[in-house]
């Protein structure tokens, strides 16, 4: 056997010419939500933070997760024109899927039809983050 041989000639694909094309992404990229007012934004921060096992929301390992707002920052949020990025300090006991879903589920109403993302950034057994 010489070499390349068994391989297809330069310029031929292994495609079969005769298969039906792909079928398009089932999940086309959402359409941008409403805009959020600086007020829908303290809301959901202020929804998601109240949930039980919340800690406190946090900025992230860098402290970068924040709202920047007119003469303010709010951190643990972060909005995108379709999606809502919470991070939080969580306490310890209740498996963190469960923690994540409740958060998501409290601030749905507030997000405009935006898929929300939750990060926990810490897990705690006292009432005080980073302790």
């Amino acid at each position: 056997m010489s070499a390349g041989e068994g391989l297809p000639a330069p310029g031929n694909a292994l495609v079969d010419p005769t298969a039906p094309d792909p079928a398009p992404d089932p999940a086309p990229d959402p359409a941008p939500g409403p805009p959020l007012t600086g007020a829908d934004v303290k809301r959901i921060a202020e929804r998601a933070a109240s949930c039980p096992d919340v800690v406190a929301l946090s900025g992230g390992p860098y402290g970068t997760v924040a709202a920047y707002l007119p003469g303010e920052t709010v951190p643990g949020i972060s909005v995108r024109e379709t999606e809502i990025e919470i991070h939080a300090t969580v306490r310890y006991g209740r498996p963190i899927p469960e923690i994540a879903a409740e958060i998501r589920d409290a601030v749905a109403p507030l997000t405009g039809g935006r898929h929300v993302n939750v990060t926990v950034d810490d897990v705690t057994g006292t009432e005080e983050p980073g302790r």
